[in-house]
C-alpha cells in the first residue's frame, strides 16, 4: 500500500522498491500463481508506465494475465489484466496484438456482466483508442461512438469516463476533418469540467 500510494503520488523511484519487497514476500507466502502476487505486479506496471518504460511494463502485464488465466480465466479480473495488456500492446504500436486482448477481454465482460456495462464500454473505448492510434479514424468513430452512448446510459453525468469518451471523439473528427463536431466534443468536455 505505500508503494501504491507513492507511486500515486509521481513518486516511482521510492515507490519500486516497495512494491518489489511486498511481491517477494507475497511469492514466498502464496507461490508465483496466486492471485495475492498479482496485484504487487500489477503496480509494478504503473511505475513502468510512469517511466515510459513500456517494454517492462507489458512483461509485468503478460504475468498478471497468466496468473488470472491461471486462477480463473472467467473471472473479470482475467478480462482486466487483458484489456490492460492490450492498451500496453497499443501504446507500444503493437496493434494486431493489442486489438486481440481487447477483444478477448470484451467477450469476458459482456459474459460476466452483459452487454450494457461500464467496463465493456471502457473495452469499446480501448479498442477505438488503439484504432486512432494506428490511424483507423472511420473505425475509431465507428466504436467510440457505442463506447460513448453506453457510458451516458449506465454512468452518471460528469462522470470521468464520459469526459474520455468525449476527448477522444473529438481528436477523431478532427482527424476526420469534420472540425465542427469535434468543436461540439470539446465545448462538452469544456463545460463539464466547469461544473466540476
Amino acid at each position: 500500500n505505500l508503494g501504491i500510494f507513492l507511486n500515486n503520488q509521481n513518486r516511482s523511484e521510492e515507490a519500486e522498491p516497495y512494491l518489489l519487497s511486498a511481491l517477494d514476500l507475497r511469492r514466498k507466502i502464496y507461490g508465483e500463481n496466486n492471485i495475492n502476487v498479482a496485484y504487487p505486479l500489477s503496480a509494478l506496471v504503473t511505475v513502468e508506465i510512469n517511466r515510459g518504460n513500456f517494454t517492462r511494463a507489458a512483461a509485468y502485464q503478460e504475468h498478471v494475465k497468466s496468473i488470472w488465466y491461471a486462477t480463473n480465466p472467467s473471472h473479470s479480473g482475467y478480462a482486466t489484466a487483458m484489456r490492460d495488456l492490450g492498451r500496453l500492446y497499443g501504446q507500444m504500436d503493437r496493434f494486431e496484438e493489442a486489438l486481440a486482448e481487447c477483444e478477448m477481454a470484451l467477450d469476458v465482460y459482456r459474459e460476466v456482466y452483459g452487454e450494457k456495462n461500464s467496463r465493456v464500454a471502457q473495452s469499446l473505448h480501448i479498442i477505438a483508442e488503439v484504432h486512432y492510434w494506428q490511424g483507423s479514424y472511420q473505425n475509431a468513430q465507428n466504436i467510440e461512438a457505442l463506447a460513448l452512448a453506453m457510458r451516458r446510459e449506465v454512468l452518471k453525468p460528469g462522470n470521468i469516463e464520459i469526459r474520455d469518451s468525449l476527448e477522444l471523439s473529438a481528436k477523431i473528427h478532427f482527424e476526420l476533418g469534420d472540425l465542427a463536431t469535434a468543436k461540439r466534443f470539446i465545448d462538452e468536455v469544456l463545460a463539464m469540467s466547469a461544473a466540476h
